[in-house]
């Protein structure tokens, strides 16, 4: 992912090597790819590492609206909505 800060391009970590299972994310649309409208929120489920790096590249998440389980690539995912760790805090309350 690329950031401009004023004319200084700075490479920034992609947001799925962040995502850790319990999280609710949000998924593009893999139909459209338009990142302005056609997005999805889910749970991850599952994490899959690739074969021959230890990074994620595949998650398997549950659409919050259907409950329909998909999997998706790691890169697909555009941001974390709400933490596991954040979920975890509220539950306790």
């Amino acid at each position: 992912m690329l950031l401009n800060h004023g004319g200084l391009v700075i490479l920034s970590r992609p947001v799925f090597l962040e995502v850790k299972t319990g999280d609710i994310v949000a998924v593009l649309n893999c139909d459209s790819c338009n990142l302005k409208q056609d997005w999805w929120a889910g749970e991850v489920l599952h994490i899959a590492n690739g074969a021959r790096e230890p990074k994620a590249s595949l998650f398997q998440i549950a659409c919050i609206d259907t409950g329909i389980v998909r999997v998706v690539n790691a890169d697909l995912v555009i941001k974390i909505i709400k933490s596991r760790t954040a979920i975890n805090y509220l539950n306790k309350k």
